[in-house]
């Protein structure tokens, strides 16, 4: 067998790809099945240490940006294609960004909040992020959260939370995924005191409520 195999992709990798990139084969020889093709493999125009073999393979921890990626089969008698297949990666390195103007932190004496988000990427459209809440109360710190509320959200936007426990403190997840996969967390951490009166109340009412709410009053004013 003095034949060559022909290299050639079953599929390109999605753009931007993350740092492991997938690459399916469908490199085809005379003799060799396709499953014991190996293929050389050029990275930026390094040949890479590893010897890739089969169908489905995968360069592990590439940087982020773009990258020229070559590859050339190889059959069991070591004849190698001599027109290897090249095609041009962009890598995505890093997760998306959350900002919450107007999140509540600290003690909340309301029973609603609203929170105004906005998530931006550097490579990924909003319309293609993958934005969800989860809203928790917090209950022992060794155990998880007691989910009150959960959702998929546009990319930017506000959040009403609704109904919130009195005397507990809640925890807020913002998750957000790009089109790579890489995945991003923002959270905020409230107490509520419903129950705890602004300072201006207490002061015009406090004959009425400050044999209830004597505790409160001392702790936070």
């Amino acid at each position: 067998d003095m034949e060559p195999p022909m290299t050639a992709l079953l599929d390109v990798p999605p753009n931007p790809s993350p740092r492991r990139v997938h690459l399916s084969m469908n490199s085809a020889d005379n003799y060799t099945p396709t499953d014991f093709l190996r293929h050389r493999i050029w990275v930026d125009g390094q040949e890479q240490d590893e010897s890739y073999y089969g169908r489905n393979l995968v360069l592990n921890s590439l940087e982020g940006g773009w990258h020229n990626i070559s590859l050339a089969a190889i059959d069991l008698n070591g004849n190698e294609d001599s027109t290897p297949v090249a095609l041009l990666v962009l890598v995505d390195a890093q997760g998306p960004v959350i900002s919450t103007p107007s999140a509540p932190v600290g003690i909340w004496e309301e029973p609603e909040a609203l929170i105004e988000y906005s998530v931006q990427d550097d490579h990924s459209k909003q319309s293609q992020l993958k934005v969800s809440y989860t809203l928790g109360q917090i209950t022992r710190e060794a155990l998880p959260d007691v989910v009150l509320a959960q959702g998929n959200l546009d990319a930017s936007g506000e959040l009403l939370l609704e109904d919130l426990p009195e005397d507990e403190i809640v925890r807020l997840v913002l998750r957000a995924e790009d089109e790579a996969g890489n995945a991003a967390d923002g959270q905020a951490t409230i107490f509520l005191d419903l129950k705890n009166p602004r300072a201006s109340f207490l002061i015009e009412n406090g004959a009425e409520i400050g044999q209830s709410h004597s505790v409160e009053v001392a702790i936070f004013l």
